[in-house]
């Protein structure tokens, strides 16, 4: 089976901050980013989004093409389960490996930028916020181009998880087998599944990409068909 693309996904949860009172998690991102595909407090979309064709001002990351086979790998860097879903589709978990969680946070957050965005106050609210170069900006999106491949050649916008592997890579359980459409990620580990937009009931090697096989079509002056995930995503022709 031949894999057209590899994506690496970074969940995060970013905390209250210290001067609103007791911590916790103030929102659980995909991505570090907003479904609306902008930036926080800006109209500018994540580097390498695209807009809809909808008219819904949205800025839109993951774009599968329709019958493609796509690897994606989930870094959770909470400090809790999640269960993830992929709308309108099926997928089959591949492994999990354990990963340097803290090392990696530190290596992503040295690729910010700073600069004034929308955040957290003191006060509990949400307002402009002066983030230092080096620092996480909640919601601002991956720091890098998604659609630049990292030196894992994987999409994204995020610093590759490779160097950061720690352990061996454990199969799935046992009752992952079979196609699946909702994965629990563990915290300080890489879940990796392979997705496959097409009907699951296709044979290996008869779908390829750009070629629609679901059983329904999108209005001809519509050029994508919807699949989406937490973060926005699209099935592209």
């Amino acid at each position: 089976m031949r894999v057209h693309a590899n994506r690496q996904i970074v969940m995060n949860e970013p905390d209250t901050v210290p001067c609103a009172g007791p911590g916790g998690t103030l929102i659980g991102l995909v991505n570090n980013s907003l479904w609306t595909g902008l930036r926080a407090g800006t109209t500018t979309p994540i580097t390498g989004a695209r807009r809809d064709r909808y008219g819904q001002g949205l800025w839109l990351t993951e774009r599968p093409r329709v019958g493609s086979t796509e690897v994606w790998e989930m870094l959770n860097t909470s400090e809790y389960s999640h269960p993830m879903h992929l709308h309108l589709v099926q997928f089959q978990v591949l492994n999990r490996q354990k990963i340097h969680a803290d090392r990696y946070l530190a290596a992503w957050a040295s690729h910010f930028p700073g600069g004034t965005y929308e955040g957290q106050l003191c006060d509990g609210t949400l307002g402009k916020v002066d983030y230092q170069p080096g620092q996480i900006i909640p919601g601002y999106g991956p720091p890098l181009d998604y659609l630049a491949p990292n030196a894992d050649g994987a999409l994204g916008g995020n610093p590759a998880f490779g160097p950061f592997l720690a352990g061996p890579v454990m199969p799935p359980e046992p009752n992952e087998a079979g196609w699946k459409d909702t994965v629990n990620i563990n915290p300080g580990q890489v879940t990796r599944l392979i997705a496959r937009w097409a009907p699951a009931a296709e044979g290996v090697g008869t779908v390829r990409p750009g070629e629609n096989r679901y059983p329904s079509t999108p209005p001809k002056d519509r050029a994508t068909s919807g699949t989406a995930t937490s973060s926005n995503t699209r099935t592209t022709r």
